[in-house]
């Protein structure tokens, strides 16, 4: 999927991934903003050879090489029960204060180097805690190989800033993780979400006049076009201007609707089976010709309009009949590289020509320039105009 088509379905979905976004970013704000800050300090021990007689010198020379194991064993050391034990004896800790506090002890890779690092909610008691269990670690190490001894190389220092929550890293990952969370839900749905099917039996038919609804009508029209360009057939439609001479002006709202009901059953009545009437917009309908060449078409359309103009489709207030004088514009599609709403365009060019005509006329919209239709090869040419 596009990144257009994306933010366009976010967009469509908004009450579904605004609530889902500013729940997760929320929560992870929440989460994080109510966190006690945590502080760390840190000391640094470097395990050295103590000064002895030859012999202990030979002894620890020996031991020396064993660094590893023995810097190690001193890493497992200060963090063991009886170092943490006589740190707590010489701070005086209470049970919440020896919850609050921990302690981390590692090997600097490569050297003999031990850093311990205290943790705790208030700074104080994080480097008193370092501080303490360092001077339990010296003495300890004094008593278990007596051939080294620990010394302080870094004294523990009081802690400046918090190491957790990290407030700017949360907050960015919540948002990331709130968008990430939020879009795919709403791609989700989506895709999911039941194609619209378009409700044919609702907007097949125009309320007021029983003629084939505009929608229906633009349906079967796009439809014929697609079937024209796979068969070469010719394919002409009309646009029908029934009140053109502004008769049902003159009409009740009762007698409007009537009188474009019979207009509507008129057309359907005089034409073929296999044409289609509608109702495009307001007093014009539209006339789909299958089939039909546009010299043709303007000599079916311009014997309904003269067949349109006998009977009275109803009567005014003062009881006058009413006569429709309509003027209609013909064109034909032959494949040409065209949308929908262009080839309605170029029909309703010829209506306003013939609309131009008091009487009003059939116009052809190829004779629209020339005055008069261009025959096209193979096909029988009919009068451009009729008045």
């Amino acid at each position: 999927m596009e990144l257009r088509s994306l933010i366009r379905v976010l967009f469509e979905r908004w009450w579904l991934v605004v609530p889902i976004f500013v729940m997760t970013f929320g929560s992870a704000a929440v989460l994080t903003l109510s966190q006690p800050p945590v502080y760390q300090s840190s000391s640094t021990y470097v395990v050295k050879v103590t000064s002895t007689a030859g012999q202990d010198i030979l002894s620890a020379l020996g031991l020396l090489s064993r660094q590893t194991e023995i810097a190690e064993t001193y890493t497992q050391v200060a963090q063991s029960r009886a170092i943490r034990q006589a740190a707590i004896s010489a701070l005086k800790l209470d049970a919440r204060q020896q919850n609050d506090v921990n302690l981390d002890s590692r090997l600097v890779a490569g050297s003999n180097l031990l850093q311990l690092s205290a943790t705790s909610t208030d700074k104080k008691l994080a480097q008193a805690y370092c501080t303490a269990v360092g001077d339990a670690l010296v003495i300890y190490a004094d008593k278990l190989y007596p051939s080294f001894a620990i010394v302080a190389l870094d004294a523990a220092a009081p802690p400046d800033r918090p190491v957790s929550p990290n407030i700017p890293l949360n907050l960015g990952l919540g948002l990331v993780v709130a968008l990430l969370l939020a879009g795919g839900v709403g791609y989700v749905a989506a895709v999911l979400a039941p194609t619209a099917r378009p409700k044919a039996q609702i907007e097949m038919l125009d309320r007021e006049s029983s003629a084939y609804s505009s929608a229906f009508f633009m349906l079967r029209l796009r439809q014929e076009m697609s079937r024209v360009r796979r068969t070469n057939s010719p394919l002409s439609i009309a646009l029908l201007n029934v009140n053109h001479s502004g008769v049902l002006d003159r009409a009740d709202v009762r007698v409007r609707r009537e009188a474009l009901g019979k207009l509507a059953g008129f057309l359907d009545a005089h034409l073929r089976i296999e044409d289609l009437t509608g109702r495009l917009e307001g007093d014009t309908f539209a006339i789909l010709l299958a089939d039909t060449t546009e010299a043709d078409a303007m000599e079916m359309v311009e014997s309904l309009r003269g067949r349109m103009a006998l009977p009275a489709i109803g009567a005014d207030p003062s009881g006058q009949a009413l006569r429709a004088s309509p003027a209609a514009g013909v064109v034909e599609y032959d494949g040409q590289p065209i949308t929908v709403a262009e080839l309605i365009e170029q029909a309703r060019q010829a209506l306003r020509d013939a609309e131009a005509v008091p009487a009003g006329k059939t116009q052809s919209f190829s004779g629209l320039s020339a005055g008069v239709a261009v025959p096209r090869p193979g096909r029988t040419a009919a009068s451009t105009t009729s008045e």
